[in-house]
């Protein structure tokens, strides 16, 4: 059987539903990558936050922020996704990894699973494709655990965060992205907006 990349197996046929861009970003075959950079607007609600999760942005109205994506197999020998970010602000660079993967458990939704190294952590993810295919949706929902080498431990409701993220095409090279991050007792914790473009 012919491999197909993460999110073009996830959603199926509704893949083809995706603009142009939003394919060329998420439909990579290990071995693959692209990258896409731009400018973003970023925020932080509690600035200690960063202690315990050191991925979290630092607030600026003007970052410089470059992505590479590629599609890798992880150890099991799936196909996963794995985004590396720099977000380059004036006084330093924060560099953070994620890896997006099968998600392993039955489901009537499309959904995969994010994996964090800092803090160990995997959250479940549902994809929808809105706005004609013009937009990616991708909420929490679902399992959260904390991640110790193999071993997931599943996390209680009060531990859990909420997250949505919208990956919108403004044409076949320029990608909109606005994400957010919030917890269902302390309210919005952290997120970024702004246009990224494709440049390869």
């Amino acid at each position: 059987m012919k491999d197909a990349s993460l999110f073009r197996s996830v959603l199926g046929a509704d893949f083809g539903r995706l603009a142009t861009a939003l394919q060329r970003h998420y439909d990579l075959l290990p071995g693959q990558c692209i990258v896409v950079q731009g400018t973003m607007m970023s925020w932080l609600r509690f600035g200690a936050l960063r202690l315990f999760i050191p991925f979290a942005p630092i607030n600026s109205d003007h970052v410089q922020v470059r992505v590479l994506n590629s599609g890798v197999r992880d150890t099991q020998g799936q196909i996963c996704y794995r985004w590396e970010r720099e977000f380059r602000y004036p006084n330093m660079t924060q560099k953070t990894e994620t890896l997006t993967k099968p998600a392993g458990i039955a489901s009537a939704q499309p959904i995969v699973i994010d994996t964090f190294s800092q803090p160990p952590a995997a959250i479940t993810l549902k994809l929808s494709i809105e706005e004609n295919g013009r937009v990616l949706k991708q909420v929490a929902d679902g399992p959260q655990y904390a991640v110790f080498g193999k071993t997931r431990i599943a996390l209680p409701n009060f531990m859990q965060l909420s997250t949505t993220a919208l990956e919108r095409a403004l044409s076949d090279q320029i990608i909109y992205t606005e994400v957010a991050i919030s917890h269902p007792l302390l309210g919005r914790l952290f997120g970024y907006a702004g246009e990224l473009t494709i440049t390869n």
